[in-house]
């Protein structure tokens, strides 16, 4: 079957202003793996573009940060396994995995100030990294990449995955079966947001289209997480880009 990327539920399109309830979390979904978790307070951006705010990353990203002319205050290398609190978020950074086939995907770092704009040849991957974000008592797993550490997730459970699914994810049968046992089945969700999955080689739009099958197979993924997903009664949910979902609290799904 063709992807289909309708938004669903109580996902909400772009302009969505109504006042969030204390204890709801809305997650809007800005293409690729970019999220803006806000719970109306403190809003936390995933996978970003260099903004005028605290950057937290990896070696590699601080590095980027350090060529854009972040000043140094705002940056902040990553604490593996440390928890870190953030208004009423607690974010937990944990080693992962890139998935096959990337560039610096085995944790090669940038090693310097890299200044823009730079070759595609420059932009070492670094190391990749799951994020674990607790708010009150539920939880939520960031995963932008399709790849695992053996065990990594084993004592981590979230409510909600926003989990990429990209590359051997929909090429490599093999893959997808491991990775879902790894990634997915041992975190026990109960809602799925399929990541990484639209062309990035197009604008983001909140009409965004999957990727061309000579790089991804969006569907093959897809089918199979679906029907797995079925089997434990939880919702495999996609969003469409600036669309936005209320998680937790009193109108919120996730739950």
């Amino acid at each position: 079957m063709e992807p289909d990327v309708t938004p669903t539920g109580r996902t909400r399109k772009k302009g969505f202003t109504r006042r969030q309830v204390i204890g709801e979390v809305r997650v809007t979904f800005l293409g690729t793996t970019t999220l803006l978790i806000d719970d109306g307070t403190t809003q936390l951006l995933f996978d970003t573009f260099i903004t005028d705010v605290p950057l937290h990353g990896s070696v590699s990203t601080i590095n980027i940060g350090r060529g854009g002319d972040v000043p140094e205050a705002q940056l902040e290398d990553f604490r593996l396994h440390q928890p870190v609190n953030l208004g009423a978020f607690t974010v937990t950074a944990l080693a992962s995995k890139h998935s096959p086939g990337t560039k610096g995907g085995d944790g090669t770092p940038i090693t310097g100030p890299l200044r823009q704009p730079a070759k595609a040849g420059a932009y070492f991957e670094g190391g990749s990294y799951d994020f674990h974000i607790r708010h009150g008592a539920h939880s939520i797993l960031v995963k932008a990449s399709a790849g695992y550490l053996p065990g990594g997730l084993e004592d981590v459970r979230a409510d909600v995955m926003f989990c990429a699914t990209a590359g051997s994810m929909g090429k490599d049968a093999s893959f997808r079966q491991a990775f879902y046992e790894q990634a997915v089945a041992t975190v026990r969700p109960k809602l799925f947001v399929p990541l990484h999955w639209n062309d990035f080689f197009h604008p983001v739009t909140d009409h965004l289209e999957a990727n061309m099958k000579a790089i991804d197979n969006v569907a093959a993924g897809w089918d199979y997480l679906i029907k797995q997903l079925k089997n434990t009664n939880a919702t495999f949910a996609p969003m469409q880009g600036y669309s936005n979902v209320i998680l937790f609290g009193p109108t919120g799904r996730g739950i």
